[in-house]
């Protein structure tokens, strides 16, 4: 498990500082991530999901975001680009309420 103090955060210097002071609040929602079907190797998807989820932690910060804000959002965009995780999740949860209703006596057996 990684800390907040554990993070990486992407280098900045004194002219992209000066940049985001001028831009405010407005934060960029442009991507910029490969999509080359050449470029599938591993370590180079694990690195643009670090560099973004490192960048997105930092705006998160900046703005005063908590952990469990953050962490939902990231959830809720995995699940978003994942629909079949996402039904998983809910009929697991489904049979599991279906059981414990079945063993309270609430629902019999078809």
């Amino acid at each position: 498990m990684m800390y907040r103090d554990e993070i990486p955060m992407p280098a900045t210097d004194a002219a992209s500082d000066a940049t985001e002071a001028k831009r405010g609040d407005e934060v960029s929602t442009e991507a910029s991530f490969t999509e080359d079907p050449d470029e599938h190797d591993e370590s180079t998807w694990a690195n643009q999901v670090d560099e973004h989820l490192s960048t997105a932690a930092r705006i998160a910060g900046h703005h005063g975001s908590g952990l469990d804000q953050f962490m939902r959002a990231a959830y809720g965009a995995y699940l978003g680009m994942h629909p079949d995780v996402r039904q998983q999740i809910e009929d697991h949860e489904m049979m599991a309420h279906i059981t414990s209703m079945r063993r309270a006596g609430r629902v019999g057996l078809a």
